[in-house]
Protein backbone atom coordinates (compact mmCIF):
# COMPACT_ATOMS: atom_id res chain seq x y z
CA UNK A 1 0.00 0.00 0.00
CA UNK A 2 0.90 3.72 -0.54
CA UNK A 3 1.71 6.37 2.20
CA UNK A 4 -0.66 7.58 4.87
CA UNK A 5 -3.75 9.76 2.87
CA UNK A 6 -4.19 12.99 4.39
CA UNK A 7 -7.77 14.17 4.08
CA UNK A 8 -9.62 17.40 5.12
CA UNK A 9 -12.14 20.01 4.59
CA UNK A 10 -12.11 22.93 2.17
CA UNK A 11 -12.55 25.02 5.54
CA UNK A 12 -8.64 24.64 5.87
CA UNK A 13 -8.11 26.86 2.49
CA UNK A 14 -5.56 25.37 1.09
CA UNK A 15 -4.63 26.72 -2.13
CA UNK A 16 -4.47 24.76 -5.19
CA UNK A 17 -0.71 24.46 -5.40
CA UNK A 18 0.18 23.12 -2.12
CA UNK A 19 -2.84 20.66 -2.58
CA UNK A 20 -1.40 19.34 -5.09
CA UNK A 21 2.32 19.34 -4.15
CA UNK A 22 1.17 17.66 -0.97
CA UNK A 23 -1.26 15.20 -2.39
CA UNK A 24 -4.17 16.20 0.04
CA UNK A 25 -7.43 15.40 -0.54
CA UNK A 26 -10.25 18.38 0.38
CA UNK A 27 -13.57 17.85 0.88
CA UNK A 28 -15.56 20.29 -0.54
CA UNK A 29 -18.40 22.44 1.44
CA UNK A 30 -21.29 23.54 -0.37
CA UNK A 31 -22.17 26.92 -0.57
CA UNK A 32 -25.65 28.11 -0.93
CA UNK A 33 -26.18 31.38 -2.35
CA UNK A 34 -29.76 32.57 -2.53
CA UNK A 35 -31.37 29.61 -4.90
CA UNK A 36 -28.23 28.11 -6.52
CA UNK A 37 -25.74 25.55 -4.71
CA UNK A 38 -22.07 26.04 -5.70
CA UNK A 39 -19.11 23.65 -4.18
CA UNK A 40 -16.50 26.05 -2.16
CA UNK A 41 -13.55 25.97 -4.27
CA UNK A 42 -10.37 28.41 -4.26
CA UNK A 43 -11.54 30.89 -6.47
CA UNK A 44 -14.26 31.88 -3.77
CA UNK A 45 -11.63 33.44 -1.60
CA UNK A 46 -11.59 36.58 -3.11
CA UNK A 47 -12.39 40.43 -2.06
CA UNK A 48 -14.49 40.37 -5.69
CA UNK A 49 -16.96 37.53 -4.28
CA UNK A 50 -17.21 39.30 -0.96
CA UNK A 51 -17.95 42.83 -3.18
CA UNK A 52 -20.63 41.14 -5.08
CA UNK A 53 -22.12 39.07 -2.30
CA UNK A 54 -22.99 42.22 0.02
CA UNK A 55 -23.88 44.54 -3.52
CA UNK A 56 -26.38 41.39 -4.04
CA UNK A 57 -27.09 41.15 -0.42
CA UNK A 58 -26.85 37.21 -1.36
CA UNK A 59 -24.52 36.27 1.81
CA UNK A 60 -23.33 32.69 1.48
CA UNK A 61 -24.44 29.87 3.56
CA UNK A 62 -22.12 26.97 4.21
CA UNK A 63 -23.07 23.48 4.19
CA UNK A 64 -20.54 20.86 5.56
CA UNK A 65 -19.93 17.42 3.97
CA UNK A 66 -22.26 15.51 5.72
CA UNK A 67 -21.30 11.29 6.59
CA UNK A 68 -22.12 10.22 3.04
CA UNK A 69 -19.81 12.76 1.35
CA UNK A 70 -17.30 11.44 3.95
CA UNK A 71 -18.12 7.62 2.87
CA UNK A 72 -17.31 7.84 -0.33
CA UNK A 73 -14.04 9.81 -0.35
CA UNK A 74 -13.16 7.05 1.95
CA UNK A 75 -14.63 4.01 0.08
CA UNK A 76 -12.23 5.47 -2.64
CA UNK A 77 -9.19 6.39 -0.69
CA UNK A 78 -9.11 2.69 1.11
CA UNK A 79 -8.52 1.23 -2.41
CA UNK A 80 -5.24 3.03 -2.67
CA UNK A 81 -4.09 3.17 1.23
CA UNK A 82 -4.41 1.62 4.25
CA UNK A 83 -3.85 4.12 6.31
CA UNK A 84 -6.05 7.55 6.20
CA UNK A 85 -5.79 10.73 8.79
CA UNK A 86 -8.25 13.10 8.28
CA UNK A 87 -8.36 16.58 9.91
CA UNK A 88 -11.18 18.84 10.00
CA UNK A 89 -12.29 22.36 11.15
CA UNK A 90 -13.37 22.24 14.96
CA UNK A 91 -16.42 20.51 16.17
CA UNK A 92 -17.87 23.32 17.79
CA UNK A 93 -18.03 25.29 14.40
CA UNK A 94 -20.09 22.92 12.31
CA UNK A 95 -20.97 18.77 12.61
CA UNK A 96 -18.12 17.48 10.19
CA UNK A 97 -16.18 15.74 12.56
CA UNK A 98 -18.99 13.83 13.48
CA UNK A 99 -20.09 13.10 10.04
CA UNK A 100 -16.36 12.20 9.51
CA UNK A 101 -16.56 9.44 12.86
CA UNK A 102 -19.68 8.12 11.42
CA UNK A 103 -17.71 7.34 7.91
CA UNK A 104 -15.21 6.19 9.92
CA UNK A 105 -17.34 3.53 11.73
CA UNK A 106 -18.82 2.01 8.04
CA UNK A 107 -14.97 1.58 7.10
CA UNK A 108 -13.93 -0.43 9.67
CA UNK A 109 -12.13 -3.46 8.79
CA UNK A 110 -11.16 -2.30 5.43
CA UNK A 111 -8.57 0.73 6.41
CA UNK A 112 -7.80 2.29 9.11
CA UNK A 113 -9.58 5.87 9.45
CA UNK A 114 -8.05 8.69 12.22
CA UNK A 115 -10.07 11.55 12.62
CA UNK A 116 -8.62 14.89 14.29
CA UNK A 117 -10.70 17.82 15.20
CA UNK A 118 -8.24 20.12 14.51
CA UNK A 119 -9.76 22.72 16.95
CA UNK A 120 -9.57 25.54 14.26
CA UNK A 121 -10.39 26.74 11.11
CA UNK A 122 -9.19 28.86 7.86
CA UNK A 123 -5.16 29.31 8.10
CA UNK A 124 -5.12 28.30 11.74
CA UNK A 125 -6.45 24.02 10.59
CA UNK A 126 -4.76 24.63 6.88
CA UNK A 127 -1.14 24.81 8.85
CA UNK A 128 -1.73 22.12 10.90
CA UNK A 129 -2.84 19.69 7.58
CA UNK A 130 0.19 20.74 5.94
CA UNK A 131 1.90 19.41 9.06
CA UNK A 132 0.20 16.36 8.46
CA UNK A 133 0.81 16.30 4.92
CA UNK A 134 4.27 16.94 5.35
CA UNK A 135 4.88 14.20 7.73
CA UNK A 136 3.30 11.40 5.22
CA UNK A 137 5.36 12.65 2.47
CA UNK A 138 8.47 11.63 4.66
CA UNK A 139 7.20 8.39 5.84
CA UNK A 140 5.47 8.67 8.74
CA UNK A 141 2.62 6.29 10.13
CA UNK A 142 -0.58 7.54 10.46
CA UNK A 143 -0.56 7.10 14.33
CA UNK A 144 2.93 8.90 14.63
CA UNK A 145 0.79 11.55 12.23
CA UNK A 146 -1.97 11.93 14.95
CA UNK A 147 0.72 12.14 17.76
CA UNK A 148 2.30 15.15 15.57
CA UNK A 149 -0.52 16.79 14.77
CA UNK A 150 -2.07 17.27 18.44
CA UNK A 151 1.02 18.08 19.76
CA UNK A 152 1.53 20.92 17.36
CA UNK A 153 -1.90 22.39 18.04
CA UNK A 154 -0.89 24.39 21.24
CA UNK A 155 1.74 26.17 18.75
CA UNK A 156 -0.71 27.72 16.17
CA UNK A 157 -2.65 30.91 17.26
CA UNK A 158 -5.50 32.39 15.67
CA UNK A 159 -6.63 35.53 16.99
CA UNK A 160 -8.95 38.20 15.46
CA UNK A 161 -11.05 41.23 15.85
CA UNK A 162 -15.00 41.67 14.75
CA UNK A 163 -15.84 45.14 14.26
CA UNK A 164 -19.96 43.72 15.42
CA UNK A 165 -20.57 40.69 17.34
CA UNK A 166 -23.50 40.03 15.06
CA UNK A 167 -22.37 37.15 12.81
CA UNK A 168 -20.95 35.50 15.75
CA UNK A 169 -23.73 35.75 17.30
CA UNK A 170 -26.04 34.57 14.34
CA UNK A 171 -23.72 31.43 14.14
CA UNK A 172 -24.17 30.49 18.15
CA UNK A 173 -20.62 30.69 18.65
CA UNK A 174 -20.53 33.75 20.94
CA UNK A 175 -18.59 32.92 24.65
CA UNK A 176 -22.00 33.66 26.20
CA UNK A 177 -25.31 35.50 25.75
CA UNK A 178 -24.35 38.64 27.89
CA UNK A 179 -21.27 39.20 25.57
CA UNK A 180 -23.19 38.26 22.68
CA UNK A 181 -24.47 42.11 23.23
CA UNK A 182 -22.51 43.86 25.24
CA UNK A 183 -19.37 45.25 23.44
CA UNK A 184 -17.11 42.11 22.99
CA UNK A 185 -16.06 43.42 19.68
CA UNK A 186 -14.08 46.05 21.47
CA UNK A 187 -11.41 43.39 22.30
CA UNK A 188 -9.01 41.03 21.06
CA UNK A 189 -11.36 37.38 20.40
CA UNK A 190 -9.15 33.72 19.64
CA UNK A 191 -10.54 30.69 18.72
CA UNK A 192 -9.06 27.96 22.14
CA UNK A 193 -10.23 24.64 22.56
CA UNK A 194 -12.38 25.05 19.37
CA UNK A 195 -14.21 27.78 20.44
CA UNK A 196 -13.92 31.69 20.20
CA UNK A 197 -13.17 33.24 23.32
CA UNK A 198 -11.80 36.78 24.74
CA UNK A 199 -8.29 37.15 24.70
CA UNK A 200 -8.10 39.15 28.20
CA UNK A 201 -4.78 40.47 27.89
CA UNK A 202 -5.55 42.31 25.22
CA UNK A 203 -6.43 46.13 25.97
CA UNK A 204 -9.70 47.64 25.26
CA UNK A 205 -7.72 50.71 24.13
CA UNK A 206 -6.28 51.24 20.76
CA UNK A 207 -7.35 50.14 17.32
CA UNK A 208 -7.71 46.78 16.50
CA UNK A 209 -4.46 46.68 15.00
CA UNK A 210 -2.90 48.09 17.56
CA UNK A 211 -4.14 45.06 19.66
CA UNK A 212 -3.40 42.61 17.13
CA UNK A 213 0.59 44.04 16.98
CA UNK A 214 0.17 43.61 20.91
CA UNK A 215 -0.62 39.72 20.85
CA UNK A 216 1.75 38.86 17.74
CA UNK A 217 4.80 40.92 20.26
CA UNK A 218 4.71 38.32 22.65
CA UNK A 219 6.02 35.93 20.44
CA UNK A 220 9.71 35.46 20.72
CA UNK A 221 10.49 33.50 17.49
CA UNK A 222 7.51 32.10 14.73
CA UNK A 223 7.86 29.19 11.54
CA UNK A 224 4.94 31.42 10.04
CA UNK A 225 2.63 34.37 10.71
CA UNK A 226 0.02 35.17 8.54
CA UNK A 227 -2.86 38.27 8.01
CA UNK A 228 -5.96 37.15 8.06
CA UNK A 229 -8.48 39.61 5.86
CA UNK A 230 -10.84 39.73 3.44
CA UNK A 231 -9.91 42.92 1.34
CA UNK A 232 -13.01 45.03 2.71
CA UNK A 233 -10.91 46.42 6.01
CA UNK A 234 -8.10 48.25 4.72
CA UNK A 235 -6.42 47.86 8.20
CA UNK A 236 -4.77 44.63 6.98
CA UNK A 237 -2.01 47.24 4.97
CA UNK A 238 -1.91 48.83 8.14
CA UNK A 239 -0.97 45.45 9.90
CA UNK A 240 1.51 44.48 7.37
CA UNK A 241 3.37 47.91 7.63
CA UNK A 242 3.52 47.81 11.40
CA UNK A 243 5.18 44.07 11.28
CA UNK A 244 7.48 45.15 8.97
CA UNK A 245 8.28 48.50 10.94
CA UNK A 246 8.57 46.47 14.67
CA UNK A 247 8.90 42.76 13.39
CA UNK A 248 11.44 43.20 10.36
CA UNK A 249 13.05 39.68 10.75
CA UNK A 250 9.72 38.21 10.76
CA UNK A 251 8.29 36.96 7.21
CA UNK A 252 4.65 36.66 6.92
CA UNK A 253 2.00 36.64 4.39
CA UNK A 254 -1.35 37.14 3.55
CA UNK A 255 -4.56 35.41 3.52
CA UNK A 256 -7.94 36.11 2.46
CA UNK A 257 -9.93 34.64 4.28
CA UNK A 258 -12.69 32.02 3.23
CA UNK A 259 -16.35 32.53 2.78
CA UNK A 260 -17.01 29.61 5.82
CA UNK A 261 -15.15 31.87 7.97
CA UNK A 262 -16.78 34.74 6.38
CA UNK A 263 -19.58 33.21 7.72
CA UNK A 264 -18.88 33.05 11.32
CA UNK A 265 -16.78 36.30 11.75
CA UNK A 266 -18.10 38.99 8.61
CA UNK A 267 -16.59 40.48 6.01
CA UNK A 268 -14.46 43.12 7.63
CA UNK A 269 -12.64 41.03 10.26
CA UNK A 270 -9.02 40.94 10.85
CA UNK A 271 -6.59 38.15 12.21
CA UNK A 272 -3.24 36.41 12.82
CA UNK A 273 -2.53 33.08 12.15
CA UNK A 274 0.83 32.34 14.23
CA UNK A 275 2.55 29.02 14.10
CA UNK A 276 5.51 28.58 16.46
CA UNK A 277 6.48 25.32 15.00
CA UNK A 278 7.42 22.14 16.15
CA UNK A 279 10.34 20.98 17.73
Amino acid sequence: MSAVKIVTDSSAELSTEVVEELGITVVPWRLQLGTETHQDAPGYRSTEFYRETIRNKVLPVPLPPDVRHMSQVYDRLCRQTDDIVSVHCSAHFAKIVQSARQAQGRMLGRCRIQVIDSQYISRALGVLVEVAARAAQAGMSGGEIVRLVNGTIPAVYLAFHVEKMDYISRAGLAPNERTATTGLSRVLLMIEDGQIVPFHRSRSRGTPVDRLIEFIAEFQRLESLYILHSGLNSGYRDIAKRLREEMPDQHFAEHIYGPLFFNYVGPTALGLVAFEGTL
